[in-house]
Protein backbone atom coordinates (compact mmCIF):
# COMPACT_ATOMS: atom_id res chain seq x y z
CA UNK A 1 0.00 0.00 0.00
CA UNK A 2 1.68 3.27 -1.41
CA UNK A 3 2.05 5.55 1.37
CA UNK A 4 -0.30 8.05 2.50
CA UNK A 5 0.11 11.74 4.34
CA UNK A 6 -2.75 14.24 5.97
CA UNK A 7 -1.47 18.03 5.04
CA UNK A 8 -3.44 20.84 6.55
CA UNK A 9 -2.45 24.18 6.03
CA UNK A 10 -1.51 25.76 9.25
CA UNK A 11 -3.05 28.79 11.11
CA UNK A 12 -1.06 31.55 11.25
CA UNK A 13 -0.03 32.73 14.90
CA UNK A 14 -2.36 36.23 14.57
CA UNK A 15 -5.38 33.62 14.38
CA UNK A 16 -4.70 31.70 17.70
CA UNK A 17 -7.12 34.70 19.35
CA UNK A 18 -9.84 33.21 17.21
CA UNK A 19 -9.68 30.67 19.19
CA UNK A 20 -11.67 32.43 21.84
CA UNK A 21 -15.27 32.56 20.63
CA UNK A 22 -15.05 28.99 19.16
CA UNK A 23 -16.62 25.77 21.29
CA UNK A 24 -14.11 24.03 23.28
CA UNK A 25 -14.91 21.31 20.94
CA UNK A 26 -13.94 23.34 17.76
CA UNK A 27 -11.10 24.31 19.38
CA UNK A 28 -9.52 20.92 20.35
CA UNK A 29 -10.21 19.84 16.94
CA UNK A 30 -8.61 23.09 15.56
CA UNK A 31 -5.06 22.26 17.71
CA UNK A 32 -4.94 18.64 16.67
CA UNK A 33 -5.31 19.69 13.22
CA UNK A 34 -2.80 22.24 13.48
CA UNK A 35 -0.39 19.78 15.22
CA UNK A 36 -0.21 17.72 11.68
CA UNK A 37 -0.88 20.44 9.58
CA UNK A 38 3.08 20.12 8.02
CA UNK A 39 4.24 17.55 5.23
CA UNK A 40 7.20 16.68 8.32
CA UNK A 41 5.17 15.96 10.56
CA UNK A 42 2.99 13.82 8.38
CA UNK A 43 5.90 11.97 7.56
CA UNK A 44 7.08 11.14 11.27
CA UNK A 45 3.45 9.96 12.37
CA UNK A 46 3.66 7.93 8.86
CA UNK A 47 6.90 6.61 9.46
CA UNK A 48 6.44 5.68 13.33
CA UNK A 49 3.14 4.01 12.25
CA UNK A 50 4.75 1.89 9.47
CA UNK A 51 7.56 0.84 12.12
CA UNK A 52 4.42 -1.23 14.04
CA UNK A 53 4.02 -4.28 13.16
CA UNK A 54 0.75 -6.31 13.58
CA UNK A 55 1.63 -8.17 16.87
CA UNK A 56 4.21 -5.72 18.24
CA UNK A 57 4.09 -2.92 20.48
CA UNK A 58 4.56 1.07 19.33
CA UNK A 59 8.62 0.84 18.51
CA UNK A 60 10.70 3.25 20.24
CA UNK A 61 12.66 5.10 17.45
CA UNK A 62 15.91 6.77 18.64
CA UNK A 63 16.19 10.66 16.64
CA UNK A 64 18.63 9.96 14.56
CA UNK A 65 16.72 6.65 13.34
CA UNK A 66 13.33 8.25 13.06
CA UNK A 67 15.22 11.27 10.86
CA UNK A 68 17.11 8.51 8.99
CA UNK A 69 13.62 6.46 8.00
CA UNK A 70 11.91 9.95 7.34
CA UNK A 71 14.51 11.69 5.38
CA UNK A 72 18.31 12.10 6.62
CA UNK A 73 18.51 15.23 3.77
CA UNK A 74 15.83 17.15 6.36
CA UNK A 75 17.82 19.98 8.72
CA UNK A 76 18.39 18.22 12.31
CA UNK A 77 16.64 21.61 13.60
CA UNK A 78 14.15 21.61 11.54
CA UNK A 79 12.64 17.89 11.72
CA UNK A 80 13.27 18.37 15.82
CA UNK A 81 11.28 21.35 15.45
CA UNK A 82 8.35 19.31 13.66
CA UNK A 83 9.11 16.24 15.52
CA UNK A 84 8.60 18.43 19.02
CA UNK A 85 5.55 19.86 17.64
CA UNK A 86 4.04 16.46 17.96
CA UNK A 87 5.52 15.35 21.62
CA UNK A 88 2.73 15.09 24.12
CA UNK A 89 -0.59 14.58 21.95
CA UNK A 90 0.17 12.24 19.17
CA UNK A 91 3.82 11.03 20.03
CA UNK A 92 5.90 10.29 23.55
CA UNK A 93 9.38 10.95 24.20
CA UNK A 94 11.33 9.11 26.52
CA UNK A 95 15.15 8.72 27.18
CA UNK A 96 15.16 5.89 24.73
CA UNK A 97 13.37 7.47 22.04
CA UNK A 98 9.92 8.43 20.42
CA UNK A 99 6.98 6.20 19.97
CA UNK A 100 3.21 6.47 19.12
CA UNK A 101 1.02 7.51 21.59
CA UNK A 102 -2.35 5.91 20.91
CA UNK A 103 -3.97 9.53 19.29
CA UNK A 104 -1.02 8.82 17.09
CA UNK A 105 -1.97 5.45 16.17
CA UNK A 106 -6.16 6.54 15.65
CA UNK A 107 -5.10 9.22 13.45
CA UNK A 108 -2.36 6.77 11.52
CA UNK A 109 -4.80 4.42 11.23
CA UNK A 110 -7.93 6.77 9.79
CA UNK A 111 -5.57 8.07 7.29
CA UNK A 112 -4.56 4.24 5.77
CA UNK A 113 -8.19 2.63 6.28
CA UNK A 114 -8.31 5.64 3.37
CA UNK A 115 -11.20 7.44 5.47
CA UNK A 116 -10.12 11.00 5.19
CA UNK A 117 -7.90 11.01 1.64
CA UNK A 118 -9.57 8.01 0.12
CA UNK A 119 -11.83 8.52 -3.45
CA UNK A 120 -12.01 4.42 -4.35
CA UNK A 121 -14.46 3.00 -6.16
CA UNK A 122 -15.25 -0.17 -7.84
CA UNK A 123 -17.37 -1.07 -10.79
CA UNK A 124 -20.97 -2.23 -9.52
CA UNK A 125 -21.31 -6.23 -9.25
CA UNK A 126 -24.30 -8.60 -8.05
CA UNK A 127 -24.71 -9.45 -4.57
CA UNK A 128 -26.07 -13.08 -5.81
CA UNK A 129 -29.78 -12.45 -4.88
CA UNK A 130 -32.72 -11.53 -6.88
CA UNK A 131 -34.93 -8.46 -5.67
CA UNK A 132 -37.35 -9.13 -3.36
CA UNK A 133 -39.21 -6.21 -5.32
CA UNK A 134 -39.22 -7.42 -8.91
CA UNK A 135 -37.12 -10.18 -9.44
CA UNK A 136 -34.68 -8.56 -11.10
CA UNK A 137 -30.91 -8.19 -10.03
CA UNK A 138 -29.58 -6.53 -6.99
CA UNK A 139 -26.09 -5.14 -7.23
CA UNK A 140 -23.40 -3.50 -5.06
CA UNK A 141 -22.34 0.10 -6.43
CA UNK A 142 -19.54 1.75 -4.59
CA UNK A 143 -18.71 5.65 -4.56
CA UNK A 144 -16.28 7.46 -2.49
CA UNK A 145 -16.40 4.83 0.58
CA UNK A 146 -20.41 4.56 0.33
CA UNK A 147 -22.02 0.91 -1.05
CA UNK A 148 -25.19 1.13 -2.10
CA UNK A 149 -26.97 -2.43 -2.46
CA UNK A 150 -30.27 -1.60 -5.33
CA UNK A 151 -32.10 -3.28 -7.82
CA UNK A 152 -30.80 -1.98 -10.44
CA UNK A 153 -34.33 -2.94 -12.60
CA UNK A 154 -36.82 -1.28 -10.60
CA UNK A 155 -34.42 1.04 -8.28
CA UNK A 156 -35.71 -0.57 -4.96
CA UNK A 157 -33.10 0.18 -2.52
CA UNK A 158 -32.20 -2.09 0.55
CA UNK A 159 -28.96 -0.43 2.22
CA UNK A 160 -26.59 1.66 2.29
CA UNK A 161 -22.58 0.43 3.98
CA UNK A 162 -20.42 3.24 5.47
CA UNK A 163 -16.74 1.74 4.54
CA UNK A 164 -13.48 3.18 4.54
CA UNK A 165 -12.25 2.88 0.84
CA UNK A 166 -9.14 0.62 1.37
CA UNK A 167 -11.11 -1.77 2.98
CA UNK A 168 -12.46 -2.49 -0.38
CA UNK A 169 -9.35 -2.85 -2.38
CA UNK A 170 -9.92 -6.40 -3.81
CA UNK A 171 -11.06 -8.32 -6.28
CA UNK A 172 -12.80 -11.18 -4.54
CA UNK A 173 -16.53 -9.82 -4.46
CA UNK A 174 -17.66 -12.16 -2.58
CA UNK A 175 -15.50 -11.97 -0.05
CA UNK A 176 -15.89 -8.16 -0.03
CA UNK A 177 -19.61 -8.65 0.76
CA UNK A 178 -18.61 -10.67 3.75
CA UNK A 179 -16.73 -8.31 4.87
CA UNK A 180 -19.22 -5.66 4.51
CA UNK A 181 -22.08 -7.38 6.02
CA UNK A 182 -20.20 -8.06 8.96
CA UNK A 183 -18.82 -4.88 9.35
CA UNK A 184 -22.21 -3.40 8.75
CA UNK A 185 -23.85 -5.57 11.45
CA UNK A 186 -21.43 -5.23 14.12
CA UNK A 187 -22.32 -1.44 14.54
CA UNK A 188 -25.53 -2.81 14.45
CA UNK A 189 -25.03 -4.59 17.49
CA UNK A 190 -23.54 -1.58 19.17
CA UNK A 191 -26.42 0.51 18.24
CA UNK A 192 -28.98 -1.88 19.79
CA UNK A 193 -27.09 -1.84 22.80
CA UNK A 194 -27.36 2.16 22.72
CA UNK A 195 -23.87 2.98 21.90
CA UNK A 196 -22.27 5.08 19.51
CA UNK A 197 -19.82 2.94 17.10
CA UNK A 198 -17.76 6.19 16.05
CA UNK A 199 -17.84 7.75 19.62
CA UNK A 200 -18.84 5.88 22.25
CA UNK A 201 -21.34 8.10 23.34
CA UNK A 202 -25.08 7.11 24.18
CA UNK A 203 -27.51 6.94 20.96
CA UNK A 204 -31.37 7.26 20.60
CA UNK A 205 -33.54 4.74 19.08
CA UNK A 206 -37.10 5.21 17.85
CA UNK A 207 -39.09 4.42 14.54
CA UNK A 208 -40.16 6.56 11.92
CA UNK A 209 -42.43 5.84 8.96
CA UNK A 210 -40.62 5.03 5.47
CA UNK A 211 -41.34 8.90 4.75
CA UNK A 212 -38.94 9.82 6.87
CA UNK A 213 -36.28 7.92 5.06
CA UNK A 214 -33.68 10.35 4.01
CA UNK A 215 -32.57 8.54 0.96
CA UNK A 216 -34.90 9.17 -2.37
CA UNK A 217 -35.11 5.85 -3.28
CA UNK A 218 -37.48 3.31 -3.85
CA UNK A 219 -37.82 0.74 -1.25
CA UNK A 220 -39.79 -2.11 0.36
CA UNK A 221 -40.30 -1.18 4.26
CA UNK A 222 -43.13 0.44 6.54
CA UNK A 223 -41.24 1.45 8.34
CA UNK A 224 -37.28 2.29 9.73
CA UNK A 225 -35.23 1.64 12.74
CA UNK A 226 -33.69 5.11 13.51
CA UNK A 227 -30.54 6.07 15.39
CA UNK A 228 -29.16 9.04 16.17
CA UNK A 229 -26.04 10.37 18.08
CA UNK A 230 -26.40 14.13 19.49
CA UNK A 231 -22.36 14.24 19.90
CA UNK A 232 -20.75 13.29 16.92
CA UNK A 233 -24.24 13.24 14.61
CA UNK A 234 -23.67 9.51 13.35
CA UNK A 235 -26.95 8.31 12.33
CA UNK A 236 -28.42 5.10 10.98
CA UNK A 237 -31.54 3.58 9.56
CA UNK A 238 -32.45 -0.04 9.79
CA UNK A 239 -35.27 -1.96 8.83
CA UNK A 240 -37.00 -3.87 11.68
CA UNK A 241 -35.72 -7.33 10.42
CA UNK A 242 -32.34 -6.08 10.07
CA UNK A 243 -32.01 -4.82 13.88
CA UNK A 244 -34.23 -7.88 15.06
CA UNK A 245 -31.83 -10.01 13.18
CA UNK A 246 -28.64 -9.68 16.03
CA UNK A 247 -31.19 -10.00 18.81
CA UNK A 248 -30.94 -13.14 20.69
CA UNK A 249 -34.68 -14.45 20.82
CA UNK A 250 -33.99 -14.07 16.53
CA UNK A 251 -30.60 -15.82 16.37
CA UNK A 252 -31.98 -18.71 18.98
CA UNK A 253 -34.56 -19.58 16.12
CA UNK A 254 -31.68 -19.62 13.56
CA UNK A 255 -29.75 -22.10 15.34
CA UNK A 256 -32.65 -24.13 15.99
CA UNK A 257 -33.14 -24.55 12.24
CA UNK A 258 -29.45 -24.87 11.61
CA UNK A 259 -28.89 -21.69 10.28
CA UNK A 260 -25.71 -19.66 11.31
CA UNK A 261 -26.60 -16.11 10.55
CA UNK A 262 -22.99 -15.07 10.33
CA UNK A 263 -22.60 -17.43 7.70
CA UNK A 264 -24.84 -15.55 5.32
CA UNK A 265 -25.14 -11.50 4.89
CA UNK A 266 -28.40 -9.96 5.59
CA UNK A 267 -29.78 -9.24 2.21
CA UNK A 268 -30.25 -13.29 1.76
CA UNK A 269 -32.97 -12.95 4.27
CA UNK A 270 -36.24 -11.62 2.58
CA UNK A 271 -38.10 -10.96 6.34
CA UNK A 272 -34.77 -8.42 7.23
CA UNK A 273 -34.78 -6.63 3.95
CA UNK A 274 -38.14 -6.33 3.25
CA UNK A 275 -41.43 -5.40 5.50
CA UNK A 276 -43.51 -8.21 3.42
CA UNK A 277 -43.90 -10.44 6.65
CA UNK A 278 -44.37 -7.19 8.92
CA UNK A 279 -47.71 -5.94 10.26
CA UNK A 280 -48.47 -3.32 12.67
CA UNK A 281 -50.77 -4.76 15.73
CA UNK A 282 -51.11 -1.28 17.28
CA UNK A 283 -50.24 1.98 17.40
CA UNK A 284 -50.25 3.25 20.55
CA UNK A 285 -48.45 1.51 21.88
CA UNK A 286 -46.50 0.47 18.89
CA UNK A 287 -46.59 -3.26 18.55
CA UNK A 288 -45.29 -5.24 15.55
CA UNK A 289 -45.66 -8.46 14.24
CA UNK A 290 -42.81 -10.10 11.73
CA UNK A 291 -42.73 -13.60 10.56
CA UNK A 292 -39.39 -15.03 10.74
CA UNK A 293 -38.66 -17.56 8.54
CA UNK A 294 -36.42 -20.26 9.32
CA UNK A 295 -35.54 -23.53 6.62
CA UNK A 296 -39.19 -22.98 5.20
CA UNK A 297 -40.91 -23.07 9.04
CA UNK A 298 -42.39 -19.37 9.69
CA UNK A 299 -42.59 -17.85 13.22
CA UNK A 300 -43.88 -14.96 14.40
CA UNK A 301 -42.57 -12.42 17.06
CA UNK A 302 -44.15 -9.99 18.40
CA UNK A 303 -41.95 -6.83 19.07
CA UNK A 304 -42.39 -3.79 20.91
CA UNK A 305 -41.15 -0.10 19.79
CA UNK A 306 -38.03 -0.39 21.55
CA UNK A 307 -37.32 -3.73 20.09
CA UNK A 308 -38.27 -6.35 22.62
CA UNK A 309 -39.82 -9.77 21.82
CA UNK A 310 -43.21 -9.68 23.18
CA UNK A 311 -44.38 -13.25 22.49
Amino acid sequence: MGRMALVIEEVSPGMDTQDQDVPDAATAASKSFKMVGNQIRAQILQALGDARGPQDAPPVLSFSKLRDVVSSEIDSGLFNYHLQQLVGHYVHHSDEGYQMRPAGMLLYRTIQAGTITGELTIEAFSIGVDCYRCGGHIEANSSFGEFWIQCTDCDTFYDMVMAPPRGIETTDTDELLTRLDQYNRHKHVAYLRGICPICMSPVEQDLKQVDAEPYNRAHTRQVHIHWSCHHCGNRRFASLGMALLETPAVISLLEKARIDPTERTVWEFEWAMTDHTLEVVSEDPSVFSIDIEADGNFTTLRISDDLQVLS
